[in-house]
């Protein structure tokens, strides 16, 4: 993760990577989007194609995008956060109530994000996972697994420790 000017972690990521050839004189490039678990994230990086994150077509950016798409009422020409219709709940679809308030959140089966079993959420798990390796049974202090370092993956440091810098990344 990254710090900001007064030392605390911001949430963001940096990640150390060295594009590939395709072949044709030029390079490979990762998706601008994706999403890991339901979390949406973004890569922004020097020399990146442009990329429409309201369309989710290259070529151009949002700021010119002629076919943005909401997500909340499906429609075209705008996006979710200027929709003027109601707002509509991601997990059965009915409007008035977003999925965090939803009156049939009790119906919907229960899918734990901390151990990853169906039947209970994550705050009633009653599994010991550990944060570093995600091994059901022992602890982060207790990893049988090692240090490792976010940044180049070595397992003799941490990220705050990494003799290689963000600078070095290929692009």
């Amino acid at each position: 993760m990254v710090r900001d000017e007064l030392g605390i972690w911001n949430g963001r990521r940096q990640f150390l990577v060295e594009f590939r050839e395709d072949g044709k004189g030029g390079l490979t490039h990762p998706p601008a989007y994706f999403s890991l678990n339901g979390n949406k994230g973004y890569l922004f990086y020097r020399g990146q194609p442009a990329f429409c994150r309201g369309c989710l077509q290259h070529g151009h950016e949002v700021s010119g995008c002629k076919d943005l798409n909401c997500k909340n009422c499906l429609g075209q020409g705008h996006l979710a956060k200027d929709c003027k219709n109601p707002r509509r709940c991601k997990s059965c679809g009915g409007e008035g109530h977003l999925a965090h308030s939803c009156p049939r959140r009790e119906d919907m089966p229960k899918l734990c994000r901390k151990c990853g079993k169906l039947g209970h959420l994550a705050e009633a798990c009653q599994e010991i996972v550990c944060g570093k390796c995600k091994e059901i049974g022992h602890t982060f202090e207790e990893c049988p697994n090692g240090r490792r370092c976010n940044l180049c993956g070595d397992l003799n440091h941490l990220y705050r420790d990494c003799p290689k810098s963000f600078c070095e990344s290929t692009y």
